[in-house]
C-alpha cells in the first residue's frame, strides 16, 4: 500500500511538473530545488526553480485538486527598461491571468480594486455581501509595469456571512473617538510599504490608544480589560559601558567572530531575504556537502539539507552593508564558564562595534529568570529597548545571546532601520495632545468593513465600524506631532 502511495503521488507530481513547466514557459536552463508533494501543506503541491547563479527564481503552487493557489516569479533586470504600461492595461493583464487559471473567477469576485504600487500594481478580485468587499476572498495578482505577472494568489471562494442582526450607529464610535481615546508620543519608523506617504523616515508621531480604532457593529465600542503589566526594569547602561572605546572592525567576519581559517562564505543571495536585505551564509571548509546525492526535494528536505551544510547566517541592509541580524547554527562547547556579568560584558562590546550609534539610547531588561546557587547557564540572553528623551522607539528591540562557555555571540536582532534618522530626529512636538486628537477627529470618518477572524478554529467574517480618513479611505494610524498631519496605512490583501 505504501509502495503504491508514493507511486501515485510520484505520478501526480510529475503531471503537475510538466503542467507548470508548460504554463509559465519556465526555463530548461532552470534547476529544480524543490518539489514538495504536500506531505507537510495539506495536499498541496510545490515547486520551486531557481536560475543557475543567480538570484531569480520562480514558484508553483497546486492544490490537491490540481488548481493553481500560488505562483510567484522574481524580476529579471531587463524588465525595467521595458516601456511602462498604463494602468488599465496592467489590469487587464490581471483579468486575462485570472481567466486563464479560473475562467468564471470574475464573475463571482466582483469586487475589484487596484492599488499602485513599486514597478507595478496589485489588483484585488474579492466577493461582496451588503455591497462591501471580504478579505482573504477572490484572489490577488501584481503586475509588474512591463505587463508580466509576478504573484498570483487564490483565496477561493468563501461563504457569505449572515448580516447582524442590529447595528449601532456611527455616532456612537464618534463618541468613543472624542471622549475615550487618548495619544501617546512615539518615534516611529514610517515605511511608504506600509504608510501612505511614510517615506521609509522616522518621524515624532502620536499614536492613538486603541492602536486600531476598528470596533463591532453590532456592540460598539467595549471597555478594555486593563492590560497586564510588564514587570521588567529597564536599566540604561553605564557611562563607562557607553563611552568605552573598541578597536576597529575591518569585516564583517570579525565583527561576528567567524574564524576564516575554518569557516568560508558558501552564500550571498536575496532568496528568501526580505526586501533591501542580503542574505550571507558560511559552512565549514571542511564540510561535505550532501545535496548531489539526495534524491528528495521538499520544503523540510530542503530546509534540512541547508542546515546541515551552514554553520551561521548573517542578513544584511543591501544598500549599505549595515548587520540586521545574525545566528549559529553549530552546536559546539567550550572550556569558560563566564557569569551573566561576564556575557553581559561581550554582549555590549559587540553592540558597541555594531550599533554604535545606538549604544547611548539602550536600555537593558532585568527581566532574567533568577535559578539561585552559582549554577552558569549554558546561553545568557540579553533584551534592550530604544529610548530617545523618554520617548519609546518603535520599532526599538534588540536581542542578543552570549554563549556562556565559549563567550561567542549566537544570536542578535537588531533594528532593521537605519539608525542616523532616529538619533536625528525631533523628540519635541509642536502640537500639544488635544490639537492633535482634534485634527484626527476632523479628518476621520467610520464605515462599514468586514473582518475575518477566528472563533474556536473557525473562520469567519464580522461586520465592524473602521477609522478611516474621510477622503483617502485608508485606516487613520497617527498623526505627525510637528506638523498635525494625519497618517494612514496602506491597505493590503
Amino acid at each position: 500500500m505504501r509502495k503504491q502511495a508514493a507511486a501515485d503521488m510520484e505520478t501526480a507530481l510529475n503531471g503537475l511538473r510538466k503542467r507548470a513547466v508548460s504554463l509559465f514557459d519556465i526555463p530548461s536552463s532552470y534547476r529544480l530545488l524543490i518539489e514538495d508533494g504536500g506531505r507537510h501543506q495539506e495536499g498541496k503541491a510545490t515547486f520551486l526553480w531557481v536560475k543557475p547563479d543567480s538570484e531569480e527564481g520562480i514558484a508553483v503552487t497546486f492544490s490537491s485538486e490540481g488548481k493553481l493557489v500560488e505562483f510567484t516569479q522574481d524580476v529579471p533586470d531587463e524588465w525595467n527598461r521595458r516601456p511602462v504600461l498604463p494602468v488599465n492595461a496592467l489590469r487587464r493583464r490581471a483579468e486575462q491571468f485570472v481567466s486563464s487559471h479560473e475562467p468564471k473567477a470574475l464573475e463571482a469576485f466582483s469586487h475589484v480594486t487596484v492599488t499602485t504600487e513599486k514597478n507595478g500594481v496589485w489588483v484585488h478580485f474579492r466577493q461582496e455581501a451588503l455591497g462591501l468587499p471580504l478579505p482573504l476572498s477572490g484572489c490577488r495578482v501584481k503586475v509588474h509595469q512591463s505587463g508580466a505577472v509576478t504573484d498570483f494568489t487564490y483565496f477561493g471562494v468563501q461563504p457569505l456571512p449572515e448580516p447582524p442582526a442590529r447595528l449601532v450607529e456611527e455616532a456612537v464610535c464618534e463618541r468613543f473617538l472624542e471622549n475615550d481615546v487618548t495619544l501617546t508620543l512615539v518615534l516611529k519608523l514610517l515605511p511608504e510599504s506600509v504608510f501612505a506617504g511614510g517615506g521609509g523616515t522616522w518621524r515624532l508621531v502620536y499614536e492613538p490608544e486603541p492602536v486600531y480604532l476598528t470596533f463591532s457593529a453590532e456592540t460598539g465600542p467595549q471597555a478594555k480589560a486593563a492590560a497586564d503589566e510588564e514587570n521588567v526594569n529597564w536599566l540604561p547602561l553605564s557611562a563607562e559601558a557607553v563611552s568605552a572605546c573598541e578597536q576597529g572592525v575591518e569585516s564583517l567576519e570579525e565583527l561576528i567572530g567567524i574564524d576564516p581559517v575554518h569557516y568560508e562564505r558558501i552564500q550571498q543571495t536575496a532568496l528568501f531575504a526580505a526586501e533591501n536585505q542580503t542574505a550571507v551564509v558560511w559552512g565549514r571548509r571542511d564540510r561535505v556537502s550532501q545535496e548531489p546525492d539526495r534524491p528528495y526535494r521538499s520544503i523540510r528536505e530542503f530546509f534540512l539539507r541547508r542546515q546541515e551544510e551552514r554553520a551561521a547566517m548573517a542578513q544584511l541592509d543591501a544598500n549599505t552593508g549595515r548587520l540586521l541580524s545574525f545566528w549559529r547554527w553549530e552546536e559546539e562547547g567550550g572550556t569558560l564558564r563566564l557569569s551573566r556579568e561576564e556575557c553581559l560584558e561581550r554582549a555590549v562590546s559587540f553592540l558597541r562595534r555594531a550599533v554604535p550609534e545606538l549604544l547611548p539610547l539602550l536600555e537593558l531588561a532585568s527581566d532574567v529568570r533568577d535559578d539561585g546557587g552559582d549554577e552558569r547557564r549554558e546561553r545568557e540572553h540579553f533584551r534592550f529597548r530604544v529610548r530617545r528623551g523618554g520617548i519609546p522607539c518603535e520599532p526599538g528591540f534588540l536581542f542578543v545571546t552570549v554563549h556562556s562557555s565559549t563567550g561567542r555571540i549566537e544570536r542578535f536582532s537588531g533594528l532593521d532601520a537605519p539608525p542616523n534618522g532616529l538619533i536625528h530626529a525631533p523628540i519635541i512636538p509642536a502640537l500639544p495632545p488635544r490639537e492633535a486628537l482634534r485634527r484626527l477627529r476632523e479628518e476621520t470618518v467610520f464605515r462599514l468593513q468586514w473582518e475575518r477572524c477566528r472563533d474556536g478554529g473557525q473562520s469567519l467574517y464580522r461586520l465592524q465600524y473602521a477609522a478611516v480618513h474621510k477622503e483617502s479611505g485608508l485606516p487613520v494610524r497617527l498623526v505627525d506631532a510637528c506638523s498635525g498631519e494625519v497618517i494612514c496605512e496602506r491597505r493590503h490583501g
